[in-house]
């Protein structure tokens, strides 16, 4: 796998799942016009619940895949498939069974009875959810990223329709959980047929038990971690629905979203590598492991750091735009969570799971659990609605300075060492200077969107500009972005 079809392979992904997260931004912004707020926050409340049930329920099956996967024959890639398909239907069942049981419970700690009268309807969704996490897995391990980014692009599109189109009606929000579980059960039944075709049918031997031992060894831990993990950094929310009603916990929701594209590109570049990880790492190559992970880190951040610096600007600007006046109060909210950014520019763990030390990930998911809960309610008592987030962001990134330090352990770096620092420093020096020179746009006296527009050219062009002038992008940058300027990959095969 050479350097340049990572680099495509990395941005197909990104793509697909940009248009994923743009969807829903759209359709949070068709919704608030739509609904209530107190309904919406009903529906924000139920997407938490089944997305935070979902990814911790897994335990890590689906990212053992990325590490095992390259290391079998075609034989045992296909056991090993379909037994991680079956384990994760079974999840599913347990998990949406349990749900439903804990339907007053969950209605009651989310202070919002009218929960558990949908239960019936939202526990289905963990059912056929869980087991679709097998699918980019498979494909990506399997070298087919041009495909996984267009089904899950066609599939983004396909909730969109099926949220949106009760509501548009004006069939209300029951109407609108029984249509999107009947979309989950469509994606289910499209994952069953095609993973079927693909491995050529059911086996005999669908469990191959030694493979299983070492894919639930591998996995235990990384999955406790991915739940710690997952409770961490969704908690303040939780807190907010103990807290506060539904219509409060949807101001809080819509500052606490995440932008599209820089809340997926760290960790689809860490999924993407993985398996190339995992390969140098057996070799004992560590030069050309820290090397090629310190350039994914250079590349994230000159999307990332710019990306922050522009957002927090304009926030008050972009959030009234996209969900009107009445969530003005989710703009402190937004800018509290854009502090994550910084630090955020690669999946630090995929060092450690590539070594297949999952124990260290745990015990860092453990200790950002305690810390994020003990600030959480430390700081709602002194700081009220906004204190969660607060809480969040500085747990997170004492979170990622543990992940620092053990990798500097690990490697037997000097701290300086661990990050390539210096290049972070000046993405960022040229990305706060350009943001001073746009800043004084935002008082301009014409519409929203017209100093949004305006905004971005101009610091999108003077950011390009400068940091072209300062050799900050290299050859194979330039080289890539003309390459998809020209849409090359799209028409090669993949």
């Amino acid at each position: 796998m050479n350097k340049s079809s990572l680099s495509d392979k990395a941005i197909l992904l990104i793509i697909s799942k940009s248009i994923t997260a743009l969807g829903h931004l759209v359709l949070g912004v068709v919704l608030v016009r739509l609904l209530s707020k107190s309904d919406y926050g009903t529906y924000l409340q139920v997407m938490l619940i089944c997305s935070t049930i979902s990814l911790i329920a897994t335990f890590g099956i689906p990212h053992s895949i990325y590490y095992f996967l390259p290391q079998f024959d075609l034989k045992k890639q296909k056991i090993f498939l379909l037994q991680t398909l079956f384990s994760l239907f079974t999840i599913g069942v347990i998990a949406s069974i349990f749900c439903f049981l804990l339907r007053d419970l969950i209605g009651q700690w989310m202070s919002n009875p009218s929960l558990a009268k949908i239960s019936i309807i939202f526990s289905g969704y963990l059912l056929f959810v869980i087991p679709d996490q097998f699918l980019e897995p498979m494909l990506i391990s399997r070298d087919k990223a041009k495909l996984a980014a267009g089904i899950n692009a066609i599939f983004s599109i396909g909730f969109i329709i099926f949220a949106l189109s009760p509501i548009i009606f004006g069939l209300g929000l029951p109407a609108l959980f029984l249509s999107i579980l009947f979309f989950y059960l469509l994606k289910f039944l499209f994952l069953i047929l095609y993973t079927l075709k693909t491995l050529g049918g059911l086996r005999k031997d669908i469990y191959n038990f030694a493979i299983l031992k070492s894919q639930i060894h591998y996995s235990f831990p990384l999955g406790i971690s991915s739940m710690m993990g997952m409770l961490s950094s969704r908690i303040d929310r939780f807190m907010i629905s103990f807290w506060f009603p539904p219509d409060s916990f949807a101001i809080f929701a819509r500052g606490a979203f995440e932008l599209p594209l820089v809340s997926i590109l760290p960790y689809t570049i860490s999924n993407i590598l993985m398996p190339r990880y995992v390969e140098l790492y057996k070799e004992n190559n560590q030069e050309e492991l820290l090397r090629l992970w310190h350039e994914s880190i250079r590349k994230t951040a000159l999307i990332i750091l710019p990306v922050f610096v522009f957002t927090f600007i304009v926030s008050e600007k972009l959030i009234t735009l996209l969900f009107t006046s009445d969530y003005s109060g989710s703009t402190i909210i937004f800018r509290t969570y854009l502090l994550l950014l910084p630090l955020r520019l690669t999946a630090y763990g995929a060092i450690l799971r590539a070594m297949g030390d999952t124990k260290s990930v745990l015990r860092a998911s453990l200790l950002f659990l305690i810390a994020n809960i003990a600030l959480n309610i430390v700081f709602y008592k002194i700081f009220g609605f906004i204190g969660p987030a607060i809480a969040t962001v500085v747990a997170m990134n004492l979170n990622i300075l543990y992940y620092i330090s053990k990798i500097q352990k690990t490697f037997n770096l000097t701290f300086f060492k661990v990050l390539p620092w210096n290049k972070i420093l000046k993405i960022a020096v040229v990305s706060v200077v350009v943001g001073v020179i746009i800043y004084p746009l935002i008082f301009l006296s014409i519409s929203k969107i017209a100093i949004l527009s305006l905004s971005f050219v101009l610091f999108g062009t003077f950011y390009f500009l400068i940091a072209f002038k300062m050799r900050i992008f290299t050859s194979s940058d330039i080289n890539l972005i003309k390459k998809w300027l020209t849409l090359a990959p799209l028409r090669s095969k993949t």
